[in-house]
């Protein structure tokens, strides 16, 4: 039987968030600045859209700046802005395909039919 390939990790969707999570995200991050940040840490984050979310939140918000310096009222401005937003759906790349073996075992566990 050949394996498929396994899943690979998938980043967070922005629709996905809560302040929670996107604390948590902010506190554990390798990167420095809130651009780098979106870009990096979300899916269906570009440059782009980044930059219309940063702009959109307004000032003390910048693309350079630091993520340590998100507190909890900014974590809060962004998921406001972040669920005004609208995003492409999730990316399907990371997902890995369930192999011949297993389809078979699935349609006759959920089908039951009499002839494949």
């Amino acid at each position: 039987e050949i394996m498929p390939p396994p899943p690979s990790k998938a980043k967070v969707h922005p629709a996905s968030l809560d302040n929670q999570v996107l604390d948590n995200m902010l506190r554990t991050t390798p990167q420095k600045t809130l651009l780098r940040f979106l870009t990096s840490e979300l899916d269906a984050v570009d440059k782009t859209t980044a930059m219309q979310l940063i702009d959109a939140l307004g000032p003390p918000f910048a693309a350079d700046m630091q993520v340590r310096d998100v507190d909890a009222s900014k974590v809060r401005k962004m998921m406001d802005r972040l669920h005004k937003m609208e995003f492409d759906a999730p990316s399907g790349r990371v997902l890995s395909p369930a192999g011949e073996y297993n389809l078979h075992l699935g349609v006759m566990k959920e089908m039951r039919p009499d002839m494949i």
